[in-house]
């Protein structure tokens, strides 16, 4: 009996001598490695440029409702595409349907945009893009002859898009060479985003009776989107188009020389697979000053979805 107890006691001594070994090389041993830190969440805005490059596939559709009178419809497919982290390249094209009331409806294509993106961060927390780009005149509604259904097409469409790429999309005389830059703060769920772009149009076609060879453009944007769940933010946006130069149009009175909206919406942040992300926006926009004396800012509505994918 005394054999297998002095087994058992050998046993007992060398289990505790070993978990006290262990002890002392935990004790001794480096920490593991806290995971990386996870960038804070972006509210990506409703019609301002996204902050940082990437590729990705985006459906847009504004719908502008102008009060008794007409109601217009704009579509745009926007590609982007990113070789290296910090640069992505990209390309947009539109449609517009316009339906005013008690007469015959119009289409019309768009121009189209193309253009470059940098993006970076100053800090963890404070983020920034430059963008160069130009519109391309390849949409209808232009020409010295211009189709007056494609032209009023035009036209609305620019209104139902806040007029904020009127130069690059809606002016199909003109080539419009482009650069512009955002900021923004994002921090805890928090987006705060500013941009400002200045556009020079350049006439190419059209009547050569035309007084605007040249016409300089700004359009600014501020928007401020918090995540209420990760899985959803709302945002406000303020976006402002105005010339810097004296169109005729607007030396004549038909167009007002800057034309500000606001607005609000929701959006779902929605993970996919591991690089793939589904974020669907909906948002509402009115005027606060009269596009033209034709147009009420009170009659006039925005309403806006976009669909973009990034990979």
């Amino acid at each position: 009996m005394r054999f297998p107890m002095v087994c058992f006691v050998f046993a007992a001594i060398s289990v505790t001598l070993a978990a006290q070994a262990r002890a002392q090389d935990a004790e001794g041993a480096a920490p593991p490695p806290a995971p990386p830190a996870q960038p804070a969440p972006y509210a990506l805005p409703f019609g301002l440029r996204p902050i940082a490059a990437a590729t990705a596939v985006r459906a847009e559709t504004a719908y502008g409702l102008d009060s008794g009178a007409s109601s217009t419809v704009v579509q745009y497919l926007t590609a982007s595409y990113a070789p290296i982290e910090p640069l992505s390249i990209f390309a947009r094209a539109g449609w517009v349907d316009f339906i005013p009331e008690g007469k015959a409806s119009s289409t019309a294509f768009t121009n189209v945009a193309v253009g470059g993106l940098w993006s970076g961060r100053i800090t963890p927390e404070l983020r920034y893009s430059a963008t160069l780009g130009t519109g391309l005149p390849v949409g209808q509604g232009g020409g010295a002859t211009p189709n007056p259904g494609e032209a009023a097409a035009i036209a609305a469409g620019n209104l139902a898009r806040s007029r904020f790429e009127g130069a690059t999309m809606f002016s199909p005389n003109d080539v419009a060479p482009f650069v512009g830059g955002d900021i923004a703060w994002v921090s805890g769920g928090l987006t705060l985003q500013a941009e400002a772009t200045v556009f020079e149009l350049v006439r190419v076609t059209g009547s050569p009776t035309d007084p605007d060879a040249t016409k300089t453009s700004l359009s600014m944007g501020a928007d401020a989107g918090y995540f209420v769940v990760p899985e959803l933010s709302v945002g406000v946006e303020v976006r402002d188009q105005s010339f810097l130069t004296t169109p005729a149009a607007v030396q004549a009175g038909k167009t007002a020389r800057s034309w500000v909206t606001a607005g609000a919406g929701v959006r779902a942040h929605l993970r996919l697979a591991e690089h793939v992300w589904l974020r669907p926006g909906l948002a509402f926009f009115q005027p606060l000053n009269d596009p033209s004396p034709t147009i009420s800012a009170s009659s006039y509505h925005i309403f806006q979805l976009d669909v973009p994918v990034t990979f």
